[in-house]
């Protein structure tokens, strides 16, 4: 029992003797390895690997200024090595990738360095369909250029149509004109038949071409 006391004073001893310490040792930041550095969120799955502790949980954080951050977490294995091989929502632009270790024993280790990789976004999303902005830009030429097809169509079938009724209608002027014309000489055959000195039934036929010879009453004199 005095034995125990007297080495147990003994390390105080040595603990309170000036510049002699014992260093704690700190739990190390895990290593990060992004390979490529750029990252398509709507084409392709996230790849980062790295090692620290066997068995741990390592925390990843990506952050980007005026951007809700996002935080994951993987498991490492019994070699200390951890991958993370998944689709993550990121918003385009560059974003700061840090990773830190969570010990069996509660410890976290600081952040470790960070990397920098950029996302690229190459559509859109609607009601949980991905359209690429490639195939939607050449979908809307398409529209585009038949919209312009079917609107050259309407202006030419518009014009096509009207000038199809001005031909018809100059057509039906023609023939009512040459059936005036007709009607007119007959008109007057007959009335040069019947010998009348009297143009009173030319104008009744509407045949005027006799009137400036005609005196007031329509006479002609003889013939």
């Amino acid at each position: 029992m005095e034995l125990r006391i007297s080495l147990s004073i003994l390390f105080l001893g040595i603990l309170a003797l000036p510049g002699i310490s014992f260093a704690v040792q700190e739990l190390p930041a895990p290593t990060i390895s992004i390979n490529p550095d750029i990252y398509y969120p709507l084409d392709e799955i996230l790849y980062i690997e790295g090692r620290t502790l066997p068995l741990s949980t390592t925390q990843i954080h990506f952050e980007m200024s005026g951007t809700k951050p996002v935080t994951v977490n993987v498991k490492s294995d019994t070699s200390g090595e951890w991958v993370l091989a998944q689709k993550i929502p990121l918003d385009a632009g560059l974003w700061e990738v840090r990773a830190r270790v969570a010990s069996s024993s509660g410890e976290i280790s600081e952040w470790s360095n960070p990397r920098i990789i950029k996302a690229i976004i190459t559509g859109f999303s609607v009601g949980g369909f991905t359209i690429k902005y490639a195939p939607a830009a050449i979908v809307t030429v398409l529209m585009l250029l038949g919209s312009l097809t079917l609107l050259m169509y309407s202006l030419f079938r518009t014009r096509m149509t009207k000038h199809l009724a001005e031909e018809q209608e100059i057509r039906e002027r023609t023939v009512l004109f040459e059936k005036t014309l007709h009607d007119k000489a007959f008109t007057e055959m007959l009335w040069f038949i019947r010998g009348e000195p009297n143009t009173n039934y030319l104008k009744q036929h509407d045949v005027k071409i006799w009137d400036d010879w005609a005196d007031e009453n329509g006479n002609l004199g003889p013939i």
